[in-house]
This record gives C-alpha cells, sequence and structure tokens, in this order.
C-alpha cells in the first residue's frame, strides 16, 4: 500500500525496537480501555519514528489506514507527517457497506476493489446479497413473470442446488475461500445473504408450484404454506453455510406478502432455530414487522437492518430487545437509475447530518424518530448498493 501510494518500497521487518523513519506495529494497547476496545489504537509520530500500537492486530491495521490518507494528503516531496499523538476508536461495532451483488453481475476482480476500498475508509463489514430479480407486479399484471432476470450467484457442483448459479457470473466455493481471506487480511468480515420468501424468482422460475398460487400475488414470493419449500430452503442453506466464516448470516426476509404476517414471522422464527440448532450461529434480517402484521413475535435474538420507517420501526424494534443496525433509506441508499432514491450517495449531507443513531436527519431531537447515541442494541450502521433495475446502463 504504501509503495502504491508513494512509490518508496519498504522494507518488512520483525523487531521490538523502531527509529527513525520507521512504522512500528505493536499490540499492547490497553484491552480494559472500554473506548479502545478490539478496534481501537494509538498513533505515535515523533522524531523517533511512527508507532501504531493496538489492542488486536484489526485495531493495529486502522492505524495503518490513518497513516495511509496522511500520506496521500502528504507533501510529496518529502512524505513528512507532522508529529503527534492519537487515540482512534469506532463508537459502534458494525461500519457496513451492503452490496446487490444478485441483480448485476461483478466479477470477483471488482469484488476485491471494493473490498479494499472499504477498508480504506475503515469499513469493517461487508454484506453480499446474492439472490434476487428486477422489481415485480403481481402475476395478474406481469404474465410473463417467470421469463424476467433472476441472479442466483452461488456455484456448487452438488446437482441438487447447482442448477440455481446464474449463467452470467456466479462464484464457487474456493471463490468464496479466497475472497473471504483477501477481506480478513483487510479487517473487514462478511455478511452472506440468501434472500427469502420474497425476491426468490431464481427459486421459483423452476418450480412455479412453490410461488402463491394466485394472481394477486407477486411471481418472486414463495409460498410458506407449501410443505416442500421450508425443507428446501433449509437444504440450500445447509449447502453453502460452511463457505462463510461469518458466525451471523441474513436471510433476508423483506417485502413479502403483507397478506401472510404470521406465515412469515414464522417462518423467521423457525429458521432462527434452525441455524442456532444445527450450525451455531445468529441470522439478521431486513426490517420488515411493520409490514408483516401478525399476533406472532419475531424473536428478539434476530439482528434487524432497518431500511425504511414503512416497513420497520428502529424505536421499536430496540423497545423489544432487537439490536439494530441503520441503513435508514434513502440517505444511506445507492441505488442507479431509479426515481425514488439517487444516482449517488450525498456525502455532503451524510457527514454534516447522519449519524448511526439518527433515522430521521430532519428531526433528530425526536426521540420517537431516533434511537439515543448510547443505545446498546444500536450496532452501527452502513451504505447500501442496490440494483433494482438491475443497472444496465451503469458499467461499475
Amino acid at each position: 500500500d504504501i509503495s502504491e501510494v508513494t512509490g518508496v518500497n519498504v522494507e518488512v521487518v520483525v523487531s521490538s525496537t523502531y527509529g527513525a523513519n520507521d512504522i512500528f506495529l505493536t499490540l499492547g494497547a490497553d484491552s480494559t480501555d472500554p473506548e479502545l476496545n478490539i478496534e481501537g489504537y494509538l498513533l505515535g509520530i515523533t522524531r523517533k519514528g511512527i508507532s501504531i500500537q493496538g489492542v488486536t492486530s484489526r485495531g493495529a491495521f486502522w492505524g495503518t489506514r490513518s497513516v495511509l490518507q496522511m500520506l496521500i494528503l502528504a507533501d510529496e516531496r518529502g512524505y513528512a507527517l507532522p508529529h503527534g499523538h492519537a487515540r482512534d476508536f469506532p463508537n459502534y461495532s458494525e461500519r457496513k457497506f451492503m452490496q446487490d451483488i444478485a441483480r448485476k453481475p461483478i466479477p470477483m476482480s471488482d469484488l476485491h476493489e471494493y473490498a479494499t476500498l472499504s477498508s480504506f475508509y475503515k469499513f469493517n463489514t461487508l454484506h453480499h446479497h446474492y439472490n434476487d430479480n428486477p422489481g415485480m407486479q403481481v402475476k395478474s399484471l406481469m404474465p410473463d413473470w417467470q421469463t424476467k432476470y433472476a441472479g442466483f450467484r452461488l456455484r456448487t457442483e452438488n446437482p441438487e442446488y447447482s442448477m440455481y448459479a446464474s449463467n452470467d457470473t456466479s462464484y464457487t466455493k474456493q471463490d468464496m475461500r479466497e475472497f473471504q481471506d483477501f477481506i480478513k487480511a483487510r479487517g473487514l468480515d462478511l455478511i452472506p445473504e440468501i434472500d427469502t420468501p420474497a425476491h426468490s424468482l431464481c427459486f421459483t422460475k423452476f418450480h412455479p408450484n412453490w410461488s402463491i398460487q394466485n394472481d394477486t400475488a407477486r411471481g418472486d414470493w414463495l409460498d410458506l404454506g407449501n410443505p416442500e419449500v421450508q425443507p428446501f430452503l433449509e437444504g440450500l442453506w445447509t449447502e453453502f453455510i460452511d463457505w462463510f466464516d461469518s458466525r451471523e448470516v441474513s436471510i433476508g426476509a423483506d417485502e413479502y406478502d403483507p397478506t401472510k404476517g404470521d406465515l412469515a414471522r414464522k417462518f423467521i422464527n423457525s429458521m432462527h432455530d434452525y441455524f442456532a440448532t444445527n450450525f451455531n450461529r445468529s441470522i439478521r434480517m431486513w426490517g420488515s414487522d411493520v409490514r408483516l402484521q401478525g399476533s406472532i413475535e419475531i424473536n428478539q435474538n434476530i439482528h434487524t437492518d432497518h431500511w425504511d420507517w414503512t416497513y420497520s420501526s428502529p424505536v421499536d424494534l430496540v423497545k423489544r430487545g432487537h439490536k439494530v443496525s441503520n441503513l435508514n433509506a434513502p440517505d444511506s441508499y445507492l441505488v442507479p437509475r431509479t426515481l425514488s432514491y439517487e444516482d449517488f450517495i450525498d456525502s455532503r449531507k451524510i457527514y454534516n447530518l447522519w449519524e448511526p443513531w439518527v433515522f430521521d436527519i430532519f428531526d433528530k431531537t425526536n426521540t420517537s424518530r431516533n434511537l439515543s447515541p448510547n443505545e446498546p442494541l444500536l450496532t452501527g450502521g452502513g451504505l447500501g448498493n442496490w440494483n433494482d433495475f438491475l443497472s444496465e446502463s451503469v458499467t461499475r
């Protein structure tokens, strides 16, 4: 990284001491300091050299990103950095970049570049959305629903599931192993998402009888009342779960048939139990409880990505004991070529108005619309890149 930024080739050595012009990476920062936590670090720049001391290797790595940023801004004639000391730490555990890589094929080489860029800005989480289709209408208004594009990006050699993989771009188990090793070295974790029971045209195209059998339903809605559907989804996750290191995965669960609220809630809870019992893993979902009305309470151990007030209320979710991450649209959404969202993230607005605890940037003092900055169930937030209209006119 230093060579790429400065053109200077540096030698890497192992030593317990350092001298002038050295960048010394070490552990040993106070692990009992509640603010430094596992990602904080101490940075010192003196005549003796540069010292980066982390509680963990990830914390020390974030220190290298700060030095790299300083070098980019420094005078190229000597790359002199100002002397001083810094104590840097995150206020929240999750800083996430979520990508819809289902509706737009993205080569693995580009995913590596996105990961490197995310890491440069100290994001610590990637969230990949592996299956989806363009926006759907109900069957009566879209009789050709089975012909629409549907993406599923995971390709297994198991013939029971290999047919669902997209022919234009898909990733193998080896691809995902190499990708996760690549991002882990850059301070990033990966949350995999297979989104059901909506956004599931990649499955209902092959099994039309698994879709809800009436003309007022969308063709990409799986029928949770069909006894074949949930065993299939459990088997699907069993096939792919070992591809991923994360102890938490997303089942999506957004934008499903609002007339089937309790059926969807029962499904969500059963998937929580399935992952906990069989894989010792937890799940997260897109906020959906407001739209999916019902009498069954969604398990409070399910982490919720809030994205829209018409689908969930972060204030109510926290009151019921759910962990919440802030991806509130439209502030943190990038959806190219749509009328509802921008083609870009308004960085000035985000910098001046947005915080993870702010879910209404125009009414930040309203406690019914925002959380406390110190809310323990608020895990953080991030940016979401969706490709609802396939982004056919967008190259990268």
